[in-house]
């Protein structure tokens, strides 16, 4: 578990002092940072992860003032993602003309957070949280960390994924979906 470039450094350091991740059940937990998906294939590679061994890279979100698990991903939405890099027509189906970067496609919860993406819901939005705990000491409502992304509720990505072709690949979790595109200050 933890931070990609992180990962990704020791998992090299490993390799240059002879540890054959390939033949150990290495299974990776990102988080902290925006990963690509070149970069997850490439860390899976260094892994040797396949379906035969159950072994992946999942990612997760937190935010430090928010709580450690906002949004994770699935075996279903790690697919959509996968299957955004190869299907053009299906990113603008999701995201409209433009194509920046391929998103973190990512469950979350609307009963531990009600989540906004404004001002209209496009990739080029912010993120705005506001939890529901009653428990929160300090809630912060309407937060804005400066994450980008979009919203879909889970009726809206199956009719996409099924117009589009892919019923196979509607998530079995019956969980909204944001689309994130990275924090609007760390940019490349």
């Amino acid at each position: 578990i933890g931070d990609p470039n992180f990962l990704k450094r020791l998992l090299e350091y490993g390799i240059e002092n002879g540890i054959d991740w390939q033949k150990l059940n290495v299974s990776l937990i990102s988080g902290g940072d925006f990963i690509t998906e070149n970069m997850r294939v490439y860390l899976e590679t260094l892994i040797g992860a396949n379906s035969a061994k159950g072994n992946a890279l999942a990612i997760t979100m937190g935010i430090t003032e928010l709580g450690m698990n906002l949004f994770h991903e699935s075996e279903d939405t790690i697919k959509i993602r996968k299957l955004l890099v190869k299907d053009k027509s299906l990113y603008k189906a999701l995201f409209g003309d433009e194509q920046k970067l391929i998103p973190l496609i990512m469950h979350y919860y609307p009963n531990r957070m009600f989540l906004e993406s404004v001002p209209n819901n496009s990739p080029d939005s912010d993120l705005v949280f506001s939890m529901l705990s009653p428990a929160i000491k300090t809630p912060l409502i309407r937060y804005s960390p400066g994450d980008c992304g979009k919203i879909f509720q889970y009726n809206e990505i199956k009719k996409i994924l099924t117009e589009k072709g892919y019923p196979d690949f509607v998530p079995k979790l019956k969980l909204p979906i944001v689309a994130l595109f990275g924090r609007r200050n760390n940019f490349v």
